[in-house]
């Protein structure tokens, strides 16, 4: 059986496609209140030094936070809660970099369990992982934690980019692939102007986090929604499966006739 000829009849991007690809857009949109989180939750903060014989506005004696008897913040953010100025400030940043280097793993791991798992399977163990480990950030006291957590979520950020856009190019003909491909593109910036929308309401940043690991929460009902690849299905030798997706669609489409 060929796929791409199904999809012929069942339709290559009808109305059950774009439900698919709807809730696909929601996905995307959801992976950049992670990717961008740290501009939130690590955002700069005034403070004051205090020392024995002074008060400094947004600067350390020496650039030295140790040289502080205490240090006060206007904002609660991770910049506030583990006192990353100064010589510290380093920390800040490199759990933005921890986040990369964990895309980058989860990039050339997860895409090769997708092929071994299906493409919805591995989407569900990302979402989870997303959920998990966005959370623990959220109520660790430890910054090592914190630091690995936002590693953990980048590498689950890497495999839901990718298996997003391989099970909305293997749901559709190829006369569709680069509108539906387009609109998955597009769903990441409206992601980015929705987290800015919901941060200016939370600027507490644990309070930000622990409401975007709750936001995954409804997608775990997509489990029972999505359909699993028809061109995966096949290469594991699962053609009536497959073909009981493509009938799915078919419905959905309002196609009736014998489509496989």
């Amino acid at each position: 059986m060929d796929v791409d000829c199904a999809l012929q009849h069942v339709g290559q991007g009808g109305k059950q496609q774009v439900k698919y690809l709807l809730v696909l857009c929601l996905f995307k949109m959801y992976s950049a209140f992670h990717t961008l989180q740290y501009s939130f939750v690590g955002r700069s903060s005034t403070f004051q030094c205090f020392t024995v014989n002074q008060t400094l506005a947004n600067q350390c004696p020496g650039n030295m936070v140790s040289e502080c008897t205490n240090l006060t913040f206007n904002e609660k953010t991770i910049v506030a809660e583990w006192a990353l100025v100064c010589d510290r400030n380093w920390m800040g940043k490199i759990t933005m970099s921890a986040l990369m280097f964990g895309f980058l793993l989860g990039a050339l791991v997860l895409g090769r369990i997708a092929d071994k798992l299906g493409r919805k399977s591995t989407l569900m163990i990302v979402l989870w992982g997303l959920i998990i480990f966005n959370f623990l950030s959220s109520v660790t006291v430890d910054y090592t934690v914190y630091l690995i957590s936002r590693f953990l979520v980048g590498f689950f950020v890497a495999g839901q980019a990718i298996i997003i856009t391989v099970i909305v190019s293997e749901l559709v003909g190829p006369a569709y692939r680069g509108v539906f491909g387009m609109a998955i593109l597009v769903s990441y910036p409206l992601g980015i102007t929705a987290l800015a929308f919901t941060a200016s309401f939370y600027r507490d940043w644990r309070e930000l986090s622990q409401l975007v690991s709750l936001m995954g929460l409804p997608f775990l009902a997509c489990h029972w929604y999505l359909v699993e690849s028809p061109v995966w299905l096949l290469t594991q030798r699962r053609q009536h499966e497959a073909e009981a997706v493509l009938y799915a669609i078919a419905r959905g489409n309002g196609v009736q006739e014998n489509v496989v």
